[in-house]
C-alpha cells in the first residue's frame, strides 16, 4: 500500500483553461494544481496539448477562458510572469552563427547574471569556441537548458528537457534539477519517456485530447490505477 500523499500546498493553479486554435479545440477546461516545491510533469499522447499548455502558462499564448494563478495572483501580465517563470520551449532558435562563448556573453550581458557553476555542470565549456550551428543535438540542448535555467526564477517550465541526451546525461541533468528543487525552485516539465518521468517527478498530470484525465503524486496514481509503474498508470488512464 502506498504511503499517504502529502497535502497539496499549491503555488501554481491552472483553472478551467480552454483554447481554440483555428477550428481545433486544443485545450478543454484544463484544471490542476502544482504542489509547492515540486517537480511535476505533464504527460500524454502526441497532440494532447502539452506544449500548448506550457505556452499558455508562460504567457506566450492567451487562452480563450480560464485562469493561470501564480502565487495567488490571477492571470498576471506577461512581464510579471517573466519575473517568476523561466521557459524552455521544445523548439527555439539560438543565433546559430554565434560561438558558444559569444552566446553565453550575450545572455549574461542582457540579464546581468553570471552562472559559472551552471555552465560547468552542463559541460558547456567543452564546446566553448564552437559555433552553435556546429553543435550536436545534445550540446544544443545543454545550451538551451543554460538559457532557461540561468535566471533564478521560482518556476521553470521545460518542454522535453531531456531531448537529445543519453541515459548518463539524463541522470546528470536530473541531479541538477533536483538540486535546484532543493534551492526552492518549482519545475513543470513535459516528458515523453515515462520511466524518466517516474524517476525524477513527484507529481504527474495526464493530458489526453486537451483534457486532464487524472493527476496526483506518483505513488498515489500507482495505487489508484493498480499499477506497479507509471507506464501502466498511463495506459489505463488514457484507455
Amino acid at each position: 500500500m502506498a504511503k499517504p500523499s502529502p497535502p497539496i500546498f499549491s503555488c501554481m493553479q491552472i483553472k478551467d483553461i480552454s483554447l481554440k486554435i483555428g477550428p481545433v479545440q486544443v485545450l478543454k477546461n484544463v484544471s490542476f494544481r502544482i504542489p509547492e516545491g515540486s517537480i511535476s510533469a505533464i504527460v500524454g499522447p502526441n497532440g494532447a496539448g502539452k506544449s500548448t499548455l506550457l505556452k499558455v502558462i508562460s504567457g506566450f499564448l492567451q487562452p480563450d477562458t480560464g485562469e493561470v494563478i501564480l502565487d495567488g495572483v490571477s492571470n498576471p501580465g506577461f512581464y510579471e510572469r517573466m519575473k517568476l517563470i523561466s521557459y524552455l520551449p521544445e523548439t527555439v532558435e539560438m543565433y546559430p552563427e554565434l560561438r558558444v562563448r559569444e552566446f553565453v556573453e550575450l545572455v549574461e550581458n542582457s540579464t546581468r547574471i553570471k552562472s559559472l557553476h551552471l555552465i560547468r555542470w552542463l559541460g558547456i565549456e567543452d564546446v566553448w569556441n564552437k559555433r552553435i550551428s556546429h553543435l550536436s543535438k545534445g550540446y544544443k540542448q545543454r545550451l538551451k537548458l543554460y538559457f532557461a535555467l540561468h535566471r533564478r526564477t521560482k518556476y521553470a517550465l521545460l518542454d522535453e528537457p531531456f531531448d537529445g541526451f543519453d541515459p548518463l546525461q539524463i541522470r546528470k541533468i536530473s541531479e541538477l534539477i533536483r538540486k535546484m528543487q532543493d534551492e526552492g525552485r518549482n519545475f513543470l516539465l513535459t516528458i515523453h519517456n515515462l520511466s524518466y518521468a517516474e524517476k525524477i517527478c513527484d507529481y504527474i498530470i495526464i493530458l489526453r485530447d486537451g483534457k486532464v484525465v487524472t493527476s496526483g503524486y506518483v505513488d498515489e496514481l500507482k495505487e489508484k490505477f493498480g499499477s506497479p509503474d507509471l507506464e501502466g498508470v498511463f495506459i489505463k488512464a488514457i484507455a
